[in-house]
């Protein structure tokens, strides 16, 4: 009888190669009627030694528990079985699942929830920042604040903090209101000249919260004597040391100063300051004029 090679692997076999019907005698954990590849879940050949990707825990390689759209190339660790996610948005044992915060599997994308800012405040009043007073000054500064709140607790690990953002909004504005007295005047009642021998003073002011240091006398003698038929009389406010400069959408008061034992009896008096007159009239309605009495103030009296 005439003797047949066996068709076999020969790093694949054992030593004695095949049997007498020519069954190839594989090594452990190869296979293949020619001994030629490794048992499934084995790799390594012809040793076999080692878990194939999707297979752990050599020597009994066992295949992975894990979702094929989920995972790596590697698909598990060949030693514990725990499988390899594709990437960080992946969770779940067998990677089968989004992360908390991402969405749309397997792509798992990233949820981005930022901080919550509030609405704004309500505007604040408006807050001086300067007066009128100083000689010079034209303008007064006004500020008003509204503010916002930050609110993180709405924030994920992919999302924006509102800390960063600005919580205080600030306005400023400019009013054109400061003005200098350019004059002042007195008019003597229509049917009396009230001839005196007093020295007459003009008295201004403003309240200090409208005015810094808004009090101006007039120089001693602003009206020396006054005994004329013009009623109405006029003086220029440089020329009697009053240089303040006063605000004109607040409210200002004046009063007359004599230092006469002569009463001085006046229907109007007033001033000027810068395109805006302002008077004080007793006329007409009762009392219809006033009487400007020695040392003595008068009270104070609000110019209209």
């Amino acid at each position: 009888r005439k003797c047949t090679a066996c068709n076999c692997t020969i790093t694949g076999v054992s030593s004695q190669v095949c049997d007498r019907e020519g069954s190839c005698l594989c090594l452990d954990r190869v296979t293949g009627s020619d001994c030629s590849r490794c048992e499934e879940g084995y790799t390594n050949f012809p040793i076999c030694n080692q878990c194939d990707n999707g297979y752990y825990g050599y020597p009994s390689c066992r295949q992975c528990d894990c979702n094929a759209d989920g995972v790596t190339p590697n698909i598990c660790n060949p030693n514990t079985g725990h499988c390899e996610c594709l990437h960080e948005g992946i969770g779940g044992s067998r990677c089968d699942e989004c992360k908390p915060t991402y969405s749309n599997f397997p792509l798992c994308e990233a949820v981005i929830e930022d901080g919550t800012l509030s609405g704004w405040s309500s505007w604040s009043s408006w807050q001086q920042l300067n007066k009128c007073g100083a000689s010079g000054t034209r303008t007064t500064k006004q500020r008003r604040t509204r503010t916002r709140s930050c609110d993180d607790s709405t924030r994920n690990i992919h999302g924006r903090s509102c800390m960063d953002e600005e919580m205080d909004d600030i306005e400023i504005r400019y009013k054109d209101v400061c003005r200098e007295v350019k004059r002042f005047f007195i008019e003597l009642r229509n049917h009396k000249y009230a001839p005196t021998s007093g020295k007459i003073q003009a008295v201004i002011t403003q309240n200090a919260e409208d005015c810094d240091n808004c009090d101006c006398t007039s120089r001693k003698p602003t009206w020396n004597s006054p005994n004329t038929k013009k009623t109405r009389l006029w003086r220029d406010a440089r020329d009697y040391a009053c240089p303040q400069n006063f605000d004109i959408s607040k409210r200002i008061f004046m009063k007359i100063k004599s230092d006469s034992g002569d009463d001085i009896s006046l229907n109007e008096f007033g001033l000027e300051i810068g395109d805006e007159k302002y008077f004080r009239s007793y006329t007409p309605g009762y009392p219809y004029y006033i009487e400007i009495d020695k040392n003595k103030n008068n009270g104070w009296y609000q110019l209209n």
